[in-house]
């Protein structure tokens, strides 16, 4: 009697065990599931560079970030063959209809990013005065008062808020040591990319925004600085004509750049794009920037 109540006592578990791997399984399963498909994401951040000033991050399938990555190709021969701004911006009007399908315009209606991309925001008379301002300007490599698309990588973006953390970090980095000489040079570097870091996540003021390609790098394994260059297609219809580039290419704006650390290193800017609003998309796996839209002035160098 005693060993039958055993054996029961054991089916018993075996029924409870199996009822609770029942129960789980589902939940186990689909978490398995959940991470397949999570691995198989793209997340591509979209940063709208303009009086609405944000970013927002959807996450995509492989097979449309290609698709997100066929569609500025596309823009590029088709830009190869427009001859005139009014082509060009039919054709940026179209891909903010294509870009909004994936998602990517974030709270922007067309109408709106359609406005931003080509320029139609900005005040006429201003762009009149600034007209005139560019136009007297060095011609080289340059474009001003233009449209621009580009599909680049070894590219950072800086906002106004951005560039005036900049700024105080590097009064800080040679004013500091000398009011506060506790605190040694690399400190201030610190505070300088926090700052950054904080302000590229946050990013509420993104008017103007620059688009530095390229620099130099410098630090950890390497004692000196050495050039780095950004590589992709760039094309820009403005006051000089068409503009394209297809390779290497560094910025050439003789302005200051902004650096940053990263893995060690030290890394200065090379400003090449000036006063762009517009849609900048970038694709966190390939570390690929996508961007749209209109600059006052364009400047770089191919290599």
């Amino acid at each position: 009697m005693g060993k039958n109540n055993l054996i029961k006592k054991g089916l018993a578990v075996v029924i409870i065990l199996l009822f609770i791997c029942v129960a789980f399984a589902p939940s186990i399963n689909a978490d398995i599931n959940k991470a397949s498909v999570d691995s198989e994401l793209v997340e591509i951040t979209t940063e709208v560079c303009g009086l609405n000033g944000g970013e927002h991050t959807v996450q995509l399938t492989n097979e449309e970030a290609e698709e997100v990555d066929r569609l500025f190709e596309n823009i590029r021969l088709r830009l190869n063959e427009s001859t005139s701004r009014g082509e060009a911006e039919e054709i940026f009007k179209e891909a903010v209809v294509e870009l909004d399908k994936y998602g990517l315009l974030g709270s922007l209606i067309v109408k709106q990013a359609q406005k931003l991309v080509t320029g139609r925001h900005r005040d006429s008379r201003a762009m009149k005065i600034s007209e005139g301002f560019f136009s007297r300007l060095q011609k080289n490599n340059s474009n001003y008062l233009c449209l621009i698309a580009g599909a680049t990588n070894g590219t950072n973006f800086d906002s106004q808020l951005e560039l005036f953390c900049g700024r105080i970090s590097v009064l800080l980095s040679f004013v500091g040591p000398i009011l506060f000489n506790k605190f040694p040079l690399y400190t201030f570097f610190i505070l300088r990319y926090f700052l950054l870091d904080i302000f590229s996540s946050v990013n509420p003021v993104a008017i103007a925004s620059r688009i530095n390609l390229g620099g130099e790098k410098g630090g950890g394994w390497i004692p000196e600085f050495v050039e780095f260059y950004a590589h992709g297609w760039i094309i820009t219809m403005g006051l000089l004509g068409t503009h394209r580039c297809d390779g290497k290419m560094q910025g050439a704006i003789p302005l200051y750049g902004t650096g940053t650390i990263f893995e060690g290193y030290l890394y200065a800017f090379s400003p090449g794009v000036l006063g762009f609003t517009g849609l900048h998309i970038y694709n966190l796996i390939q570390a690929k920037h996508f961007y749209l839209g209109s600059a006052l002035w364009v400047n770089f160098e191919e290599v």
